[in-house]
């Protein structure tokens, strides 16, 4: 069954009455895609206002089915990060399947702004929600509203973008992340003075809080420390090493190094190469394949890791319960990071 409109109705004034995009018009028209219940009624409503204006009644459509959904995660950052990620979709892809619930994965590992905004339009109307990882900057900010208003729920994992109107922030305190990094690093060099060196990426908020964190607590409880920023490695090995050995090869060496982001293999190699293994305390995040091995080797002394198969669950279930498909989805509170050493492995 059509949902029958008076030849005097258009779509564009569906659109401006209903508040929301032409294509979202026709996505409840033409029911080819999933949209909202919220959504779906303001464009049902203004439909019939607008057919009894011109002076013909509206077609009632048959209840959405609201029994299957097509989410997508929408991803930028570094490779070995973003390869984490689509391995864990992976592993709750069935479960999700067996409910009638698919899962996509679309990457970005070189960040392009304009192919990233065109990739979460493009998502947006591919999908019934997305979940959504990506750096804070006010054009995405904007294209995540715009999305959200015409009607296709977005949940941030693991990185959050605050001056948005996304449904949920799913994943770990970042702050206090940072703030365990500066208390371990802390506690590793005792009453040694000297610097420790911030290994800092790109405008992410999950970076920014860990820096605000580790930097509050070193300034705090440790004053026989000093920091030093690296330059922005943009999650990448090869520039965290280049970086870091000209930092070392212009007589810098440090007590300890905290890096944020990732990259965590090329800080190891120039760690290594100096042959400072023992001498300065290394503490990144992630733990992955190759942080695994660094760790393992005593390459790296603290791993703060985060539990992203939860985070993935959760994501997919506060979506679902924007839909009404599932349980209430309580406000997720961001959970307490992971501390892996050599000895808990």
């Amino acid at each position: 069954m059509t949902i029958e409109l008076h030849k005097k109705t258009t779509l564009k004034e569906i659109a401006a009455l209903a508040g929301v995009s032409l294509a979202t018009v026709d996505r409840v028209l033409s029911q080819r895609a999933r949209v909202s219940p919220h959504t779906r009624e303001r464009v049902l409503t203004a439909i019939k206002e607008l057919n009894e204006a011109n002076g013909s009644p509206v077609a009632e459509p048959p209840p959405a089915d609201l029994k299957s959904f097509h989410f997508g995660f929408v991803m930028e950052s570094g490779a070995p990060f973003l390869n984490a990620i689509e391995k864990t979709v992976d592993t709750v892809r069935e479960r999700f399947a067996s409910r009638h619930i698919s899962l996509d994965t679309k990457a970005m590992s070189r960040f392009d702004m304009d192919a990233f905004l065109a990739l979460l339009r493009q998502s947006a109307r591919e999908h019934d929600g997305l979940v959504l990882l990506c750096r804070e900057d006010p054009a995405i900010s904007a294209c995540v509203n715009q999305i959200v208003r015409e009607g296709t729920p977005v949940v941030c994992m693991t990185t959050d973008l605050c001056d948005t109107e996304r449904l949920a922030y799913v994943g770990m305190n970042h702050v206090s992340a940072g703030r365990t990094a500066g208390h371990l690093m802390g506690r590793y060099l005792g009453n040694r003075e000297g610097e420790v060196i911030l290994v800092v990426s790109a405008p992410y908020r999950a970076q920014y809080e860990r820096e605000l964190g580790f930097r509050r607590v070193i300034r705090e409880q440790f004053p026989n420390l000093r920091i030093r920023e690296s330059l922005n490695n943009h999650d990448m090995d090869e520039e965290s090493y280049e970086n870091l050995m000209a930092l070392f090869n212009a007589g810098i060496k440090p007590l300890g190094i905290y890096n944020v982001t990732g990259g965590t293999q090329g800080v190891a190699r120039a760690i290594k190469e100096k042959g400072w293994t023992r001498d300065v305390v290394f503490i990144g995040h992630e733990l992955n394949d190759s942080s695994y091995s660094l760790l393992s080797q005593n390459e790296v002394d603290v791993i703060i890791d985060q539990d992203l198969r939860a985070e993935v669950i959760d994501s997919v279930n506060q979506l679902l319960a924007y839909h009404g498909a599932g349980q209430d989805a309580p406000k997720p509170t961001p959970s307490a990071p992971i501390i892996m050493i050599r000895e808990n492995l």
